[in-house]
């Protein structure tokens, strides 16, 4: 009776403490990277090599069962996450893949014209991720209750309700769990508020002329125009000139066009090669007539287009 319970505790103990720094120590060798927060170590008893915490891999060394062979290059995780709003029109999908440095987020969606579903152009932006946000964000990982989870938690998707996402991916392995947005996951609660609270930060990130204006920022009517956010940057709405007439971009930059010379009178040397124009910045009023016998003496800024 006494050797059962005596087994029985060890088996316990195994399965508490072991089992989880056992989770992918399967046919690994020598040249084994293990993944992020892991280190390699050799297991003299068994001859086997094993990925472990490196609280275990000091004690393991300490008792004299296991000799550290290090970790130099960790396989670090890929963590991507999203959402699809189902069958709602425009930019519905959207994807957040997280790597050590960066963050790239893409929206896709469609409109519906003319009685036919339209695939909307897919729209990415790019963002930095910081040695401390990406460590915050793999501390609220927990590897084993994640893997335990199955493919699907409730009913995402049912009745075309938003659906919440989430694939880590370790080397070729890859798990991927939907659950109904906002829903509640005790296993990954805060593996899925980090999340949010990184798609917060880059979706209300301002990148371009377009997100600043749509975010309700003051808009200079120059230009091209301008917008400027409430923390001082400055975005330029971008204008493809060749789609203009220089008489059209004259007009715009408030200048004055003469169509018989080809040529804009007032406008900023800036604007002239926006134009592809050579910029003269004091012309003389009476260019034209030679033969004038009164003539102002004064500068005219000029842009004339080949």
């Amino acid at each position: 009776m006494n050797l059962k319970i005596i087994i029985l505790i060890i088996v316990a103990s195994f399965v508490v403490f072991g089992f989880q720094e056992f989770v992918y120590s399967y046919q690994i060798n020598e040249e084994t990277q293990c993944l992020v927060e892991h280190v390699l170590v050799y297991r003299i008893n068994s001859e086997k090599y094993a990925c472990v915490f490196d609280l275990t891999a000091q004690k393991w060394e300490d008792k004299g069962i296991a000799k550290l062979v290090g970790n130099p290059n960790p396989i670090q995780p890929i963590i991507k996450t999203g959402t699809d709003a189902g069958r709602c029109v425009g930019y519905c999908i959207k994807d957040f893949t997280i790597t050590p440095d960066k963050i790239v987020y893409s929206q896709n969606g469609r409109e519906f014209v003319s009685n036919v579903w339209v695939d909307l152009p897919e729209k990415t932006k790019e963002v930095s991720l910081s040695k401390i946000e990406w460590k915050k964000l793999i501390d609220s990982v927990d590897f084993q209750k994640f893997n335990s989870l199955p493919d699907k938690v409730g009913c995402p998707g049912c009745a075309d309700a938003p659906v919440e996402w989430i694939e880590i991916s370790y080397g070729e392995k890859t798990k991927r769990i939907e659950f109904e947005h906002q829903d509640e996951i005790p296993e990954i609660n805060q593996l899925v508020a980090e999340l949010q609270k990184i798609r917060n930060t880059v979706e209300s990130s301002i990148d371009s002329f377009e997100e600043c204006v749509a975010a309700g920022n003051p808009v200079m009517e120059s230009y091209p125009r301008q917008c400027k956010t409430s923390d001082g940057k400055n975005f330029v709405e971008e204008v493809n000139s060749r789609l203009m007439s220089p008489e059209s971009l004259c007009q715009k930059y408030g200048g004055n066009w003469l169509q018989e010379f080809n040529e804009c009178e007032t406008i900023s040397k800036e604007q002239c090669s926006i134009m592809n124009g050579t910029f003269n910045e004091c012309e003389s009023a009476c260019r034209h007539q030679p033969d004038s016998k009164v003539c102002t003496l004064q500068c005219v800024p000029v842009c004339v287009i080949p």
